[in-house]
């Protein structure tokens, strides 16, 4: 059919929300079809030709999954795929910022549960080398919240966490591939990254909580490593039989940074694992409330 009104509609208002469920996906693409008046068309071949109208301007509508407490969330989400100088000239973030990001996904991705608490986030901003003052901090996570780079989980104690969306997942993947090669996971099945999802502690194999579902439910071993290689047992990625990962400091960090973060770390460590009920999710600018289980 090639790129036409409906394309277009759907993708302006991609380009403003940047992320969205698969579901709201498809209601978006129905509300697209009602306003031509056009027959509903289907969500896969319609991104694609979407995909062949951004190609000239670097940029992609992805398919992935965003994992949240309550589970896994199959996404649509618009990245950009300019990458080096280009990309950083036109980045809404200062360097200094940049910078505090660059910490926070360093934290977040070497953490055992692929979240960490807001108070530790925010104190990330004393190991900047320009450092940055903790009300520009707050306000900095509060933006990438709101611009959906992180979700913020509220627990019935009242702690609150964040945690990287699919959103910046997506987008910076080939990053997390090349310089935390050691720390992330891919999942078995679907390839895409998983911080939250199942891991074979023998021979690493790590997957999606709900690939791992689907698997079981057809595999006559609940709970095996589908790799074929070994037939242990899957427990959770933040299980406590794995090993503690240090987060990287970096490069011009100081001795007293590094003693500073490792302080940081140990309180991390030092949290119970246990499964934590959530009051509220905030995606964005939208909150969904919860009731505990």
């Amino acid at each position: 059919m090639g790129f036409g009104r409906v394309h277009r509609l759907f993708l302006q208002v991609m380009l403003q929300r940047r992320s969205v469920d698969e579901s709201e996906a498809q209601g978006l693409l129905g509300n697209c079809c009602k306003e031509y008046g056009e027959a509903m068309q289907e969500l896969e071949p319609f991104i694609y030709e979407v995909n062949k109208e951004l190609e000239s301007v670097e940029l992609a509508l992805k398919t992935t999954v965003e994992e949240r407490e309550d589970g896994d969330y199959p996404c649509l989400v618009l990245v950009n795929l300019m990458t080096g100088e280009v990309n950083r000239a036109l980045s809404p973030f200062s360097q200094q910022e940049l910078n505090f990001v660059q910490l926070l996904v360093a934290k977040l991705v070497t953490s055992n549960d692929g979240e960490v608490k807001m108070n530790t986030a925010i104190n990330l901003c004393l190991l900047i080398k320009q450092k940055m003052k903790v009300s520009a901090c707050e306000k900095l996570i509060e933006r990438l919240v709101e611009d959906k780079w992180l979700l913020q989980t509220t627990y019935d104690s009242g702690d609150v966490y964040l945690s990287l969306s699919s959103l910046i997942v997506a987008e910076i993947n080939t990053y997390l591939e090349e310089t935390y090669a050691d720390d992330i996971h891919k999942c078995f099945f679907c390839t895409k990254l998983t911080f939250k999802g199942y891991q074979c502690h023998q021979c690493k194999v790590a997957m999606h909580r709900n690939c791992a579902k689907k698997y079981w439910q057809t595999s006559k071993k609940a709970n095996s490593c589908p790799s074929g290689s070994c037939d242990a047992y899957l427990g959770p990625v933040s299980s406590p039989a794995s090993p503690s990962k240090r987060s990287r400091v970096m490069s011009d960090s100081s001795d007293e940074m590094e003693e500073e973060e490792e302080s940081m770390e140990k309180e991390e460590e030092q949290k119970p694992v246990v499964q934590k009920r959530r009051n509220s999710l905030r995606r964005g600018k939208e909150k969904v409330n919860y009731e505990e289980e």
